[in-house]
């Protein structure tokens, strides 16, 4: 059996973990396996090779620590490999100065600023490059501060590049050790957060629905962007659990004992399609009394099912079955009661008398009544409503089933879903796209350097430069690629390190011994790596304690705490400070790279509505689609992205908000559109009349590849898809369940006019950015 088989059977072994563990989300695993590992290598190493030793593996340990992120087993070895190398080769460096330069500040100073310029460019990878950053970094920093303090010479100083070395390796192979025994537990934690993420924004549509009603008609139409943005935000934001997701339970091999988690994201990211479909007419409804009397049962309905979700979620989280679905039957049946109420009352006709629905009869349209508007009837459009919230259910049930095996079938095959996973491997491609000055990660590094630069200067005259790592540190992990986060970094790192001193202080005025603080040491490392994609200001706190601590243990307790604490903070302010000025240096605006996120936002519409358009042909591949899908959420969170670091920038560089989040809305209705027509064409195929869908598909899909063309917007009265030869503009059946035909040359219409609506603000936008 190979190392990679092994994580198969790691499934009993994990639901043997403490109680704890099954209560716990995915980053603190992952911090309390870190710090586990450090204690057990430091206690090792201590009692076996002294002191010194054990403080040299353990900064090595935790450099590279940064890089242990969930990933598949399989992926793990290609996460650490890059890290080890590098912290290897950092360390490799600063010792070679020390040894054979007397640690002369002009080479050390060049090692740093070439460290930094290197480190950050691995966010040329994206993402994934962001921990081999730091891996650099923390590296440099811990070694800059051990030759400072201990001063090793000669055979000393080999022997300590050698213990940081093994701390590293020691860290590899604690991660992988660790990542086949918890991959089973991040499997489960994964499927959960995202079953969480889909309650989340079910809740968003039901605020959104009670804002829509608090505003009444002044917040129908554009006036209800605004709040409308607030969902797209979730919408936009539930891309990254998903992916990650995707990443840990598409890569399972046949066979594999969680293969039914697999199966469940399936039905869970199809939920998100029925949530967004439920987005539908939500506008018109909200403009006739019939729907304003619904609403309000709708909104209760999709809180009830939020509700559901999260109770899933905890259930999965902590090894139980799920519970029984809740049912929102009560609030659905409520919400056709007072439609057709309000309709009786009001006397709108109904094209179909007698149909009956849940046991309510339609009423009677009156002798001689006509409709008032062309289109579907508000009871109508209540019941599609209806419909979509009962298919968000039936996906909640399908959930429920592939997880307790008795539906656990994939709809593609394995090598279809391995097409969703992330890449794992470092292609040099990746790095020579921004080999140019005009890349926003080349500014960056440059950025950075020069910032780097400053404050190694800077350290050397301050009063206090015993640590002006500390001042290399807070630049680097304060200083990112977008002003808007390094405001939050910056505000963070400030109140962090406060934090930190103030517990450091408080620890050592207690009775001291090395274990208890070196069990301190793994403690502040675990939250650290925990923390730091989660609340900076954590991670920041434990930054201090860790370095305060190790900086009082290599000084043999030799230095006044209080006066070390002042030079962190002092040193903090003063690096969080020059990160802030040095951002305003070589600026990569979001301005300047909104064209090419809005021409991907446009290619990833185009696909997506032509392999949508294409599912009723017999060759039509359904990971198409699912992958085409996945690009249209990936385009529109980076969007968005875009648009939220964009609002902290200065007022004078930035592009038009109001018109992007235009685009996000449309973008929005366009995808809810383009899902329910899909939802039409897969669940009711066999009820759809050929001679009509066949012809509007085709029209629809050479309409909306002119209009999602940058420079050949249609204009209003571009051509609608045809039923007979001419444009459907007629009355909708009352109850959708009749003939679903009309209802999908009418969402056909509706997309082609939202995508009109979207690629002009999107040319609006372009043209002010010239």
């Amino acid at each position: 059996m190979t190392p990679l088989d092994l994580y198969e059977d790691a499934t009993d072994t994990a639901r043997d973990l403490p109680w704890l563990m099954h209560r716990l989300p995915a980053y603190l695993v992952s911090g309390i396996s870190v710090g586990l590992g450090l204690a057990l290598m430091t206690a090792v190493v201590a009692a076996s090779a002294g002191l010194p030793a054990a403080m040299a593996m353990s900064s090595g340990f935790a450099a590279v620590s940064v890089a242990d992120t969930p990933v598949t087993p399989r992926a793990k070895w290609l996460q650490m490999l890059p890290a080890v190398i590098g912290s290897a080769l950092v360390a490799f460096l600063v010792t070679v100065v020390h040894v054979f330069f007397g640690g002369n500040v002009w080479l050390l100073g060049a090692v740093a600023l070439a460290v930094t310029f290197c480190a950050v460019m691995w966010m040329a990878w994206g993402k994934r490059g962001g921990p081999q950053t730091f891996v650099l970094i923390l590296t440099l920093v811990f070694q800059m501060a051990s030759h400072t303090s201990l001063a090793p010479q000669g055979r000393d100083a080999w022997a300590h590049l050698g213990w940081v070395v093994i701390g590293g390796a020691l860290m590899a192979l604690w991660a992988l050790a660790a990542n086949l025994l918890l991959a089973p537990r991040y499997r489960t934690l994964a499927l959960a957060a995202c079953l969480e993420a889909v309650a989340r924004l079910i809740r968003a549509q039901a605020d959104w629905v009670d804002d829509l009603l608090e505003d009444g008609e002044a917040g129908v139409g554009e006036a209800s962007a605004a709040p409308l943005m607030a969902l797209v935000n979730q919408q936009a934001t539930i891309a990254e659990p998903l992916q990650q997701a995707r990443d840990l339970l598409y890569s399972l091999r046949p066979g594999a004992p969680q293969l039914p988690l697999a199966a469940a994201l399936v039905r869970v990211v199809d939920m998100r399609d029925q949530v967004l479909a439920c987005q539908l007419d939500l506008d018109e409804l909200a403009r006739s009394p019939e729907g304003r009397a619904a609403l309000p049962h709708f909104a209760r309905a999709m809180r009830t099912l939020a509700t559901d979700l999260d109770s899933a979620a905890d259930a999965l989280q902590r090894g139980h079955g799920l519970p029984p679905p809740q049912s929102a039957q009560t609030e659905l049946l409520a919400m056709i009661a007072t439609a057709e109420a309000e309709q009786a009352r009001r006397s709108w006709p109904s094209p179909l008398s007698g149909i009956v629905m849940d046991g309510h009869p339609a009423p009677t349209a009156p002798e001689g009544a006509q409709p008032q508007h062309p289109g579907p009837a508000p009871v109508a459009l209540v019941r599609a409503l209806i419909g979509r919230v009962r298919h968000i259910g039936n996906a909640r049930e399908q959930v429920a089933a592939a997880l307790s095996g008795r539906d656990a079938r994939l709809p593609i095959g394995l090598d279809g879903l391995s097409t969703f996973v992330s890449a794992s491997h470092w292609p040099l491609a990746a790095l020579r796209n921004h080999l140019q000055l005009r890349s926003p990660i080349l500014r960056y590094a440059l950025r950075a350097t020069l910032a780097m630069a400053c404050a190694y200067g800077l350290g050397m005259l301050l009063p206090w430069g015993s640590h002006k790592h500390w001042l290399l540190m807070t630049v680097a992990v304060v200083m990112r690629g977008s002003l808007e986060q390094t405001l939050l970094r910056r505000n963070a790192r400030v109140i962090g390190t406060l934090l930190g001193c103030i517990l450091v202080t408080l620890l050592l005025a207690l009775p001291q011994s090395h274990w208890l603080l070196f069990g301190t040491l793994a403690v502040a490392l675990a939250l650290a790596h925990a923390y730091a994609l989660v609340d900076y200001r954590v991670t920041s706190a434990a930054a201090a304690v860790q370095a305060l601590l190790q900086s009082h243990m290599l000084a043999a307790g030799n230095q006044v705490m209080h006066m070390a604490a002042f030079e962190r903070l002092a040193d903090t302010l003063i690096g969080a400070g020059i990160a802030w000025a040095f951002s305003y240096v070589l600026p990569a605006w979001e301005r300047e790279q909104l064209p090419i996120v809005l021409r991907r936002l446009i290619r990833a519409q185009a696909t997506y509505a032509r392999e949508v358009l294409s599912l009723h042909k017999p060759a039509a591949s359904d990971a198409a689609w699912r992958v085409a899908r996945r690009e249209v959420y990936d385009a529109l969170w980076l969007l968005t992205q875009t648009l939220q670091r964009m609002s902290r920038e200065p007022q004078r560089v930035r592009a038009a908000a109001r018109r992007l989040e235009m685009v996000l809305v449309h973008s929005h209705r366009l995808t809810s559109h383009l899902a329910a027509v899909k939802t039409l064409l897969t669940v009711r195929r066999d009820e759809l009349e050929p001679s009509v869908t066949g012809l509007a598909l085709q029209q629809a899909e050479e309409a909306l590849t002119r209009a999602l063309r940058l420079g050949k917007t249609q204009g209003p009265d571009a051509p609608v898809p045809v039923q007979g030869g001419e444009p459907f503009v007629g009355e909708l059946p009352l109850d959708p369940g009749i003939d679903p035909t009309p209802w999908l040359l009418r969402r056909l219409r509706l997309a082609q006019d939202e995508a009109g609506q979207m690629m002009r603000c999107v040319e609006a936008t372009l043209d002010s950015t010239h």
